[in-house]
């Protein structure tokens, strides 16, 4: 049972009226805190941004950047096609977007 300091929720990190809006799409009755149903609400929203941004003309490697930057700082701000990391507003993004495709061994720049 993890809270962000920006309130969001789980292993997933997803904000509460992002995860009440999705687990309703979903028909999943459960609190953000259960493991279970944080992952999959978790999962499926960031997936449906990847899909968000593929349909907007990014390669796959690059429409997962951006439906990461959407992830963590919100999709509001975030390019809807990626140029390069300078592209993205939010300094804390960028890092957080760095970072993980920095370990998956993959860069978005």
């Amino acid at each position: 049972n993890s809270t962000s300091h920006k309130g969001a929720l789980g292993i997933m990190q997803i904000m509460p009226n992002t995860y009440k809006q999705y687990s309703e799409l979903l028909g999943i009755d459960a609190p953000a805190t259960d493991l279970e149903a944080n992952l999959f609400v978790g999962i499926f929203y960031l997936k449906s941004l990847h899909l968000k941004y593929l349909k907007l003309g990014n390669d796959k490697q690059y429409s997962w950047v951006l439906a990461v930057c959407a992830y963590n700082g919100g999709a509001k701000g975030v390019p809807t096609i990626y140029k390069d990391l300078t592209s993205i507003p939010k300094a804390e993004t960028r890092d957080y977007v760095n970072s993980i495709f920095s370990l998956m061994s993959i860069r978005g720049e």
